[in-house]
């Protein structure tokens, strides 16, 4: 059974992160990626507050520097290996409306190397329904494609397809 896992990027309003509470998104565990200042300080404890009412086991804060997109990513690649070593089966998920597109940007390129989905909740003034919508983004994991990059097998069979193509590209020149 998988164990779910959200990271929510801490903005200037908390409403953001509650829409996943009446999704089918299950949640186990909830970190909060937040900063110092006083007023995002104030919107997280609105978030703990509303999410102390539920059946999510843990929230977490973690300090990051919004403006340092190494640091977010880093953290969040730091959060996946702590739970993975905690957890069987774990499962992240990625909320990533909120935030400094510092952080936003962050989040989402992590999102790729831990194979993470990602949603967002889209407001009702931009919504034809005329009602906040969370909108799911799946990806797929690139560590793999990494890997195949490395291997030489992979390596030497692109480049005999592409050289193949340059060739057959001169002999047609040729007539």
């Amino acid at each position: 059974m998988s164990y779910h896992i959200h990271i929510y990027n801490v903005g200037k309003k908390p409403d953001t992160a509650f829409h996943v509470l009446t999704s089918d998104i299950k949640m186990d565990k909830l970190y909060l990626l937040n900063n110092d200042k006083e007023e995002y300080v104030e919107v997280e404890k609105q978030i703990r507050e509303t999410f102390a009412k539920t059946n999510v086991d843990e929230v977490v804060t973690i300090a990051i520097d919004p403006f340092d997109y190494h640091d977010v990513y880093e953290k969040v690649l730091e959060i996946h290996k702590t739970e993975s070593q905690l957890h069987d089966d774990p499962r992240f998920h990625i909320n990533f409306t909120m935030g400094t597109g510092i952080v936003v940007g962050a989040v989402c390129s992590a999102a790729y190397e831990i194979g993470a989905d990602l949603y967002y909740i889209k407001e009702s003034c931009y919504s034809e329904s005329g009602k906040d919508e969370l909108i799911r983004v799946e990806i797929e994991k690139t560590d793999e494609i990494f890997e195949l990059r490395k291997k030489k097998q992979t390596l030497e069979t692109i480049l005999k397809k592409q050289f193949n193509k340059i060739l057959s590209f001169a002999e047609k020149d040729k007539d």
